[in-house]
């Protein structure tokens, strides 16, 4: 049996191929659940054709739990890593549900990117005054791509000139803030 096959197939052990019945159990990797083997000889064995492949999805495992961590803890930044995780099957299995979740959470908590990201999805979803609410909110936030989309709905009638003029406003003053001397001084390195 190749080693292609046997790994795509849990119900055997990756090393040596045989099934999974009643007086064989198999168990998994104990680095990252990825393969299953029937003995600890046979994982031993298989160490090296899956050494790098575990090494990959441990360390996605540890982020995931870091992020997951941080996001308790109130880190927007976190929050925002989780949805990218899910939404991209990361490291976890892809899931839009909780990636929407993240990114609402990192939104709230000041996110802008979380923020611009969910104007995307609403205005694919055809949502175009939410997905406006939202640009608007994450360019006030700093976020220069927000104010870009918010230009084009300009153009197309979508935006007043008032709401774009308070829009601008805010992400002059968020961009503002962001500066000092200090940053000044290390941008000129």
């Amino acid at each position: 049996m190749s080693e292609e096959n046997v790994v795509a197939d849990d119900s055997c052990c990756a090393s040596c191929g045989v099934a999974e019945v009643d007086d064989i159990k198999l168990t998994e990797c104990s680095a990252c659940d990825l393969v299953r083997y029937c003995s600890d000889a046979c994982q031993k064995e298989h160490t090296s054709h899956h050494q790098q492949e575990c090494k990959k999805r441990a360390a996605e495992l540890r982020d995931e739990l870091l992020f997951k961590r941080a996001a308790e803890l109130g880190d927007v930044d976190a929050q925002y890593e989780l949805a990218c995780l899910y939404e991209f099957g990361k490291g976890v299995e892809k899931d839009r549900g909780k990636a929407i979740h993240h990114l609402e959470e990192a939104a709230i908590g000041g996110h802008p990117y979380a923020r611009r990201t969910l104007g995307l999805i609403e205005w694919d979803n055809g949502n175009i005054q939410r997905a406006l609410k939202h640009f608007i909110i994450a360019a006030s936030l700093g976020d220069d791509v927000s104010i870009k989309f918010l230009m084009k709905a300009f153009r197309s009638g979508l935006v007043s000139k008032d709401d774009l003029a308070s829009a601008l406003r805010a992400h002059q003053a968020a961009v503002d803030a962001t500066k000092s001397p200090q940053r000044e001084a290390f941008e000129a390195l």
